[in-house]
This record gives structure tokens, sequence and C-alpha cells, in this order.
């Protein structure tokens, strides 16, 4: 039986399929960063992705999704890169240290993105130009 391969990128492929209102899973961004099949910059996204969400202090959380609406819950609805560092500035090192390693993990997705004249792009549409392909063996 061959591997399922997921991988993202963000570049856009015709072989590829947007995610319409569909974040990526906890299990394909696992298997993005364990299979390894994908261009540097989006691995590095991903992994970054998926230690922000570890990083953060609440029980249970996997879903990048979830954790989205975790931090719209105590930033605010635009996580842009400029309110995230707001909300950074605020925490207090002692009590809210998970929540500042987990934020600097989003600011190096912010890095990595790089969009220059992008000051306003949310977390989220970053994470959504996330593109998934389904090959039917790894390589």
């Amino acid at each position: 039986m061959n591997a399922l391969c997921v991988n993202i990128g963000v570049s856009g492929n015709l072989n590829q399929t947007y995610l319409k209102n569909i974040m990526i899973s906890a299990t394909q961004l696992k298997q993005v960063i364990e299979q390894r099949t994908t261009d540097e910059r989006s691995l590095l996204i991903s992994q970054f992705l998926f230690e922000a969400i570890n990083d953060w202090p609440t029980s249970n959380l996997t879903e990048p999704n979830e954790f989205i609406e975790t931090l719209k819950n105590e930033v605010g609805l635009k996580l842009r890169l400029n309110d995230l560092k707001l909300f950074s500035k605020q925490l207090n090192f002692s009590s809210d240290s998970w929540k500042i390693e987990s934020l600097e993990s989003i600011f190096k997705i912010f890095e990595i993105f790089d969009k220059e004249n992008e000051l306003q792009i949310e977390l989220e549409k970053i994470i959504d130009l996330i593109v998934i392909t389904k090959e039917q063996s790894c390589r």
C-alpha cells in the first residue's frame, strides 16, 4: 500500500487544491512536517505553526482553526503582526511565558512570509494560503 503524501505550499500550481474556508488540519500539518515533501519555506511555516499551537497554554489545543479562534478571543478579530506584537507587550513574562513563546513562533511565520507592503495581512490569511497536494507515493 502506498503512503499518502500531503504536500503544502504557497504557490498557485494547477495540480494543487486550494482550501477555501477550510484551514489545514492538525493531521495534515503533522504529515507535512514528518514527510518533508514540500519546499523549505512552507515546511518552516508549518513547523512554526505547529510549535505555536503546542506552546499555547490551553489543554488539548491541537487544531490550527481552534488556535486561531483562541488567539482572536485574546488579541482581537484581526491577527496582524502589529496587533500580535502589541498584545505580546501586554503579557507578563512570569505568568504568560508560554503565550510569549507561542507568539515568538508566530512572529517567525510572518518573517518567513516576508511580503513587503503586506503589514496588514492577518495570520489566518497566511495559513489560508497553504495548499495541500495529495500524491500517490512519496519520493
